[in-house]
């Protein structure tokens, strides 16, 4: 089902400034995003730096999913902080930004 269709026409494009704040690539014609993205880490780090409050969403996330999402960053945000001072956890950060799995390895 497309989020045109389950949003409706009107009420989706509404969102479309709150992803083009978080840099989600929504395509409002195919209700599709574009690219490699990892919503997840994409909205929180849009909350972290004030581009985006949960309230603004579509739908509103549960607890659990919250946690979830800021777990997510947290990780990514500790590995880039370790990779700056520790060269062997650069090299891994490195060598797994290339694998397939998770568009938030690109952050990596």
């Amino acid at each position: 089902m497309l989020w045109v269709e389950f949003f409706g026409k009107r009420r989706f494009a509404k969102f479309l400034p709150v992803f083009a704040r978080c840099v989600i690539p929504v395509e409002f014609e195919t209700s599709s995003i574009g690219g490699p993205l990892d919503v997840d880490v994409s909205l929180g780090l849009g909350a972290r730096t004030g581009k985006l409050k949960f309230a603004e969403l579509p739908i509103q996330l549960s607890q659990d999913e919250l946690l979830r999402l800021a777990a997510r960053c947290a990780a990514v945000w500790s590995l880039r902080a370790n990779a700056i001072t520790h060269p062997l956890v650069a090299q891994v950060c490195l060598e797994e930004a290339s694998r397939p799995g998770g568009a938030a390895r690109l952050l990596l």
